[in-house]
């Protein structure tokens, strides 16, 4: 059994523990998804998971130009769908807080679909949302601590976290949380997506070829997957030279009783794997009220 120590260390040192059982699994979930929605050469996607497995740098020119057009387009394309999936919720949204923005795409696809809504989005990096400033009702508030959002208390009436607490260590997550619900009005919603390693008693929504794939694995494979997922689904297609970073995920029902303790209610809570995005890993989603 994998405790809670063992989980730490090996998101510290995830490269010294791919095993040839994850390798086949990260191979054929990134030939399903970049060779049939990228037309990216097999020979790459062996290339890439090696070099990552190895945790060596990312070769800068390592795709061809029209998979990384392809790739681009997915990328912007991805959230307009994202918004679509969650549109019950940000129809009637005027003030939503996105948390950990990066670029603020997500915040542009939302007024683009609500352009009565006013999205922050928030970041450490204060660099990754500059190229999308010209839109009136998307801004930008830069966190110099992770684990506080300047802004007014009960300002919001949604706050959305997609893929940041596991980016988080262990001891901040928590704080984050308590942020979100801080900012939020009162019955303003929250909408957490969340890698989910471990496999959870609650509802897995997709029972796909791959989906099970993932949960044959051991629970080290499974963890060590998204310390790798990092790297090969986010990162190294676009080119960029980086080693393995480390993350800090948790079991979804952790995540579940976290957001409880901070004084939400969640309304729903599932696990899946959503075949038009062909994910590496399994996605958590929680929709909680405050």
């Amino acid at each position: 059994m994998v405790t809670a120590v063992d989980r730490i260390a090996i998101a510290k040192s995830p490269s010294k523990i791919v095993s040839e059982n994850l390798r086949a699994y990260l191979l054929k979930a990134m030939l399903l998804k970049y060779c049939t929605l990228f037309d990216c050469p097999p020979q790459i996607i062996y290339q890439l998971i090696s070099a990552v497995a190895q945790n060596d740098p990312i070769p800068a020119s390592c795709l061809p130009p029209d998979t990384k057009i392809a790739l681009s387009k997915y990328k912007e394309g991805r959230y307009a769908k994202r918004v679509r999936s969650l549109m019950e919720y940000l129809e009637n949204a005027r003030d939503l807080v996105d948390i950990g923005c990066g670029n603020n795409r997500f915040g542009k696809a939302v007024i683009d679909a609500n352009p009565l809504c006013r999205v922050i989005g928030t970041d450490v990096d204060s660099d990754t949302s500059f190229p999308l400033q010209k839109e009136p009702q998307l801004l930008f508030r830069f966190q110099s601590d992770p684990t506080k959002i300047e802004l007014r208390s009960k300002s919001a009436d949604l706050t959305t976290l997609f893929f940041v607490l596991h980016h988080i260590e262990y001891y901040r997550q928590n704080a984050i949380l308590k942020e979100a619900y801080r900012i939020l009005r009162p019955a303003g919603t929250l909408i957490l997506f969340e890698d989910s390693y471990y496999k959870d008693t609650f509802n897995i929504s997709q029972n796909s070829g791959l989906l099970s794939d993932f949960y044959d694995l051991s629970l080290k494979d499974r963890f060590t997957a998204y310390a790798v997922a990092e790297v090969l689904n986010k990162r190294a297609l676009d080119g960029t030279r980086m080693h393995l970073v480390r993350i800090y995920p948790r079991p979804f029902e952790v995540w579940i009783n976290m957001i409880k303790k901070c004084g939400f209610t969640v309304n729903q809570a599932s696990i899946n794997l959503p075949d038009e995005e062909k994910c590496i890993t399994p996605i958590a989603i929680a929709i909680a009220k405050k």
